[in-house]
């Protein structure tokens, strides 16, 4: 038992490789943040491409003059994505005669490629966009037929029709 604590005294009196066990008690941590930022460069470069991705088939979808489907046009941008077929989108759509707001929640999961070893196997991707495009000030014309046909109270019945 002597033996011992002579050892451990001696150890603790030495100060002679201090560094190279700092250096080896801190590997792993060191590791860790390292890889911690390039797990989140990467999740950082994937949502930028997404985000895009999506503000791109929102507006074209948004468009007034777009005939497709909205879920077709958002999958059809989405799919330029190497990862697009993989990438879950929610929208919600909201048309009237001169107007069409989509609003879209897209999300996407990566795995990681250091963080799993402090137990974060994957990291999930949101993004959201949205887009309106409205015409204001629209035109109406209104062709009253005034001919005989219209006598009585059918013309009073059309003139009061066209004032509501």
């Amino acid at each position: 038992m002597t033996s011992l604590v002579q050892l451990v005294g001696s150890l603790l009196r030495n100060k002679r490789g201090n560094v190279a066990m700092i250096v080896a008690l801190l590997f792993v941590p060191m590791v860790l943040a390292g890889g911690a930022g390039v797990d989140l460069a990467r999740y950082e470069a994937v949502r930028v491409e997404m985000q895009d991705g999506l503000d791109r088939g929102v507006l074209a979808a948004a468009s007034l003059s777009q005939k497709q489907k909205t879920a077709d046009v958002l999958k059809s941008y989405m799919n330029n994505l190497a990862y697009g077929a993989d990438v879950a989108i929610d929208f919600s759509e909201a048309t009237a005669m001169n107007s069409r707001k989509i609003s879209v929640n897209a999300s996407y999961t990566i795995n990681t490629a250091f963080r799993h070893l402090a137990g974060v196997k994957t990291l999930t991707i949101k993004t959201a966009s949205s887009a309106e495009e409205a015409k204001q000030n629209i035109e109406l014309s209104l062709m009253l037929d005034m001919s005989g046909s219209m006598v009585g109270s059918k013309i009073k019945n059309l003139k009061i029709a066209s004032q509501q």
